[in-house]
């Protein structure tokens, strides 16, 4: 059985991990006051994460690794809408968005909280995955090769059957519960 570390579930996890950075950084930069990011740039930007992403998925990651790629996706992003805006490659990038110190200390607070939120849910993400094919790992090892469809599935042995029945109150509770056994 396949693991989340093949390459398929690592391609899927990179995605993920691609879309909330990307959709994480947009929000961002609007909350801190930037214009509306060039969906291009968007695209650049998600495929060069996912890229980088597939790589790192090689293993579960704990928050702080994944902040760390998330505040320096961020950061990379907040460059790309800074060129994009002094291009002028969109003119609505250029309305209403100030240069000013206070400026880019509340987009840089902005960006580092959408880092902070993306790796809590990341990293939440990825253990739950790692928890899911951990538990499938467990109950596959548990069931049995091959049973022969003529003969029912073992049950547990009888080696109490010699013991009495308890009596009153507890009747309802017998040390011989459980399927008839094919003698």
């Amino acid at each position: 059985m396949p693991g989340p570390t093949s390459l398929r579930w690592r391609l899927l996890r990179s995605a993920a991990f691609s879309v909330v950075a990307t959709q994480l950084a947009a929000l961002g930069h609007l909350i801190g006051g930037g214009g509306r990011p060039d969906p291009a740039i968007l695209l650049i930007g998600a495929a060069t994460i996912g890229a980088i992403g597939t790589g790192l998925a090689r293993q579960q990651r704990r928050w702080g690794p994944i902040f760390a790629v998330m505040a320096a996706s961020q950061l990379a992003f907040h460059l790309l809408f800074t060129v994009e805006m002094h291009t002028g490659t969109m003119s609505s990038m250029t309305i209403g968005h100030s240069s000013t110190g206070s400026d880019a200390g509340r987009m840089l607070t902005f960006h580092l909280i959408a880092a902070a939120f993306a790796a809590a849910l990341l990293a939440t993400g990825d253990a739950a995955v790692f928890g899911l094919f951990g538990a499938l790992r467990r109950a596959v090892r548990v069931l049995p090769a091959h049973v022969p469809a003529d003969r029912p599935l073992p049950t547990a042995p009888f080696a109490d059957l010699d013991r009495p029945r308890p009596r009153g109150a507890l009747l309802s509770i017998s040390p011989r519960r459980g399927p008839p056994h094919a003698w």
